[in-house]
């Protein structure tokens, strides 16, 4: 055995930090999705944005996630109710609560910027069935599509 490794030691000496940089990456608690074009694409569309009378869900009792740290107006919103700080959001418990949930989960903030952050950072987790609640039917998507202006400007 010690003959095969003194032969072939350069060998080893690269395919073991391989093994073990592998190994870490495959059980670490960073699993952020890298296909950004993939995960991105809702929110480019708008089918990210949930507006009640207007779009629908999929199938499952709704989660609503209130991010102001106030009481949610249950009378309004039919589903289960629930109240996270953006700063706690990522904690274990908080992301093992929405990633178990069988239906959809809807971001609630005052903020609409904090809501379509914390959105993207949780769908770059794993996260599905993820959605933003707005009030608004015309959520700034583009109209026509964007063309540079070709002109010279040089005369």
């Amino acid at each position: 055995m010690n003959k095969l490794i003194g032969k072939y030691w350069y060998l080893f000496a690269l395919v073991f930090p391989v093994a073990i940089l592998i190994v870490a990456r495959s059980t670490g608690t960073s699993h952020f999705r890298y296909d950004s074009a993939k995960w991105a694409e809702p929110a480019f569309s708008g089918t990210n944005i949930y507006i009640p009378g207007i779009t629908s869900l999929p199938a499952g009792t709704p989660l609503f996630v209130d991010l102001d740290r106030k009481s949610p107006e249950k009378t309004v919103y039919n589903g289960e109710h629930l109240i996270i700080s953006p700063e706690s959001i990522l904690n274990p418990d908080n992301r093992k609560k929405l990633a178990s949930h069988d239906g959809p989960v809807i971001l609630n903030s005052s903020d609409p910027g904090l809501a379509a952050r914390l959105w993207m950072i949780l769908s770059q987790s794993g996260i599905t069935s993820l959605y933003i609640l707005s009030s608004e039917s015309d959520n700034e998507l583009p109209k026509q599509k964007f063309r540079p202006d070709t002109t010279n400007s040089r005369n």
